[in-house]
């Protein structure tokens, strides 16, 4: 999906890259060189056409996604506005990821399938067969995934936002919105969720405490 978004815009990102968008610094020349590497491991695993097919596909994504976030956050402001117009779509996954648990099936993925045909699975780096979406099960439960490819990952990005945007100054239903995909992550069953929604409401509380008792702060 994110390449579906990523190609469109080259012509853009070539055009600002052009007029100098961007000045080459170290954080730059190591995403290049790490996905210069990626592909490069491809194709001595996998043999030159395969693995430059799969390692280049992964470049592609890491590196298009890398330079068009360079050149569109500028300032706070900037990532402000993004994190609005994330808020609904991450809102929407948690909701499809607790209706897959809630009705013990996988939703999102079966339709994507119908699309874009099933995914292969790989064993020794060699095609095996076609993926299974039935999804897995934890206190009998399916661990709902939505858009995401695993249940770890929806949990993972769900969770993790809910810091980012009690901390981004925002306010009002973006801020809402976000707090409730954190709550519906716990519909992957997934350790990585529990674990980063308690250390996110830990730390959220202390910094809402330490503003407010002398004695406390982040030194301590």
């Amino acid at each position: 999906a994110d390449r579906l978004v990523l190609i469109p815009v080259l012509p853009y990102l070539a055009r600002r890259l052009m007029a100098g968008a961007v000045r080459l610094i170290l954080p730059d020349v190591l995403v290049l060189f790490s996905a210069g590497w990626m592909a490069v491991s491809m194709m001595v695993h996998y043999g030159f056409l395969d693995g430059l097919e799969r390692g280049g596909a992964l470049a592609f994504d890491i590196v298009i996604g890398y330079l068009l976030a360079r050149i569109s956050f500028r300032s706070l402001p900037d990532v402000r506005r993004v994190l609005i117009l994330l808020a609904p779509g991450l809102f929407l996954a948690g909701v499809a990821i607790m209706v897959e648990s809630l009705l013990n099936r996988p939703i999102v993925q079966p339709f994507a399938e119908q699309i874009f045909g099933r995914l292969p699975t790989y064993e020794g780096g060699q095609v095996a067969g076609l993926a299974n979406q039935t999804g897995s099960v934890r206190f009998g439960m399916l661990r709902g995934k939505g858009p995401f490819s695993h249940a770890i990952l929806a949990g993972l990005y769900l969770s993790t936002l809910v810091a980012v945007y009690n901390l981004s100054g925002l306010r009002g239903w973006p801020r809402w919105l976000s707090n409730l995909a954190g709550l519906l992550s716990l519909f992957t069953l997934s350790s990585t969720a529990v674990l980063a929604l308690i250390l996110s409401w830990f730390l959220l509380g202390f910094e809402w405490l330490q503003a407010r008792v002398r004695e406390l702060s982040w030194r301590l």
